[in-house]
């Protein structure tokens, strides 16, 4: 089994652009210009450097520009009846919801450790039976009937929970970032996820503190515990705790998440 078999074949990786930011896109969309889960770093006068990933709302509504997003929990992908090394069949799927996200294969079913187990592929596309898998992201050995595979939503985000902790951590516990557009359920769509920014709030802001996740939005963390805190206030906002948007400092990129005392 190749340990890569990719040897680092990328389309457009990392690109050093200015995106529109504020627009989202059906996949159809989104591929002819971009790459799902793709990455843009852009700076400019007032925000400075920012670093801005390409997700997929899965939340089931439309998210706001503004709100925090975590990503989906991992999941089954179902009880397995037949397989290849680039097709899955099953039941019960959600069309759609598998695009664009990792599919790991947790256990062979004949026990034997063989190959697919451990291994990664990338989904294209799925029906509420089939799971398409990218040709140059596929498994090396065929799935078999009964073997686990799970889904690992690497590109997909709904809104962020009290106190998820930072970076892509375990299921829904990985804050991921700040929305930019108002982008409707199943589209695709920007998230800041470090630098300048500016997000819903909930809480009077003091200077100098750090900030933690609240429900779909940050809040005063008040020196938190490490693992919570995904940016810092730089100047008191909203005197008189209020909802609206602050402007702060996040940063859910640099580190997965950290758990316990430092």
């Amino acid at each position: 089994m190749a340990f890569d078999p990719l040897n680092y074949t990328m389309m457009s990786p990392f690109p050093l652009t200015q995106p529109d930011v504020t627009q989202y896109y059906t996949t159809a969309n989104c591929i002819k210009k971009f790459t799902p889960g793709q990455y843009a770093f852009t700076w400019d006068p007032l925000y400075q450097y920012r670093i801005f990933k390409l997700v997929k709302n899965l939340s089931g509504a439309t998210l706001a520009a503004g709100d925090l997003v975590s990503c989906v929990d991992a999941a089954s992908v179902g009880t397995i009846t037949a397989g290849t090394t680039t097709q899955i069949t099953t039941s019960g799927l959600t069309a759609n919801d598998l695009e664009y996200q990792m599919l790991i294969c947790a256990d062979d079913a004949d026990g034997a450790s063989a190959a697919p187990e451990g291994e990664a592929a990338l989904c294209i596309g799925n029906t509420a039976t089939i799971i398409d898998i990218h040709p140059k992201y596929a498994f090396t050995a065929a799935i078999a009937a009964s073997d686990s595979v799970y889904v690992v939503y690497i590109n997909g985000v709904e809104d962020a929970a009290a106190s998820d902790e930072r970076g892509f951590g375990h299921g829904s516990n990985g804050c991921m970032g700040v929305v930019m557009s108002a982008a409707p359920d199943n589209y695709w769509f920007w998230i800041c996820q470090r630098g300048w920014v500016r997000a819903r709030n909930t809480d009077a802001l003091t200077a100098g503190q750090q900030i933690i996740a609240g429900v779909a939005l940050i809040q005063d963390a008040s020196d938190g515990a490490q693992e919570l805190v995904i940016g810092e206030c730089p100047v008191s906002q909203f005197d008189q705790p209020a909802s609206g948007f602050a402007t702060v400092h996040i940063n859910c990129f640099d580190s997965i998440t950290l758990t316990g005392e430092p």
